[in-house]
């Protein structure tokens, strides 16, 4: 039988769970402190994004999890400083990438619509994060009304 490659995408994430397990049962002999530990914590993250990114078929939400990991990591470690309130600025990228996953590989009828507006939504809020546009959803609402029509269109033009 040939040996198994313990870094395999599918190895990784039990030898992190099971790593964790070992970890906390040395800490609960006080064989271990789990103190000095605790800051290596966003490597979880790193190996589940990574997983996702390369097994899960999620590639996109996998890779912006392994990076939030990694800066995370570099944060605990000191190489890097990361301020949250400008991290909490960029929450709109998850609805960029979730709309682009779906645009990437739609898996049902409507997941390129459903991509697109999340595309577009998560576009506007970090436009309005950084102080880019001074206008309000509240504005942009007859745009359901111009997509409401063009759908319609598109229904009434395919069966003609």
């Amino acid at each position: 039988m040939p040996a198994k490659n313990l870094l395999s995408p599918r190895v990784l994430p039990g030898l992190v769970v099971a790593a964790a397990g070992v970890i906390l049962l040395l800490n609960s002999f006080d064989i271990l402190d789990l103190v000095g530990l605790a800051r290596f914590w966003p490597l979880l993250l790193v190996s589940f994004g990574a997983h996702l990114a390369i097994e899960g078929g999620n590639r996109v939400f996998g890779s912006i999890l392994a990076a939030v990991g990694v800066a995370l990591q570099l944060d605990n470690l000191g190489m890097l400083t990361i301020n949250i309130r400008d991290v909490m600025r960029l929450w709109p990228v998850v609805l960029i990438a979730l709309g682009a996953q779906m645009l990437i590989q739609p898996k049902g009828k409507y997941n390129s619509v459903v991509g697109i507006i999340l595309l577009s939504l998560g576009s506007y809020f970090l436009a309005s994060n950084f102080g880019l546009i001074d206008f309000g959803l509240q504005q942009l609402w007859p745009i359901a009304v111009v997509a409401a029509g063009v759908g319609m269109l598109r229904k009434a033009l395919a069966s003609a």
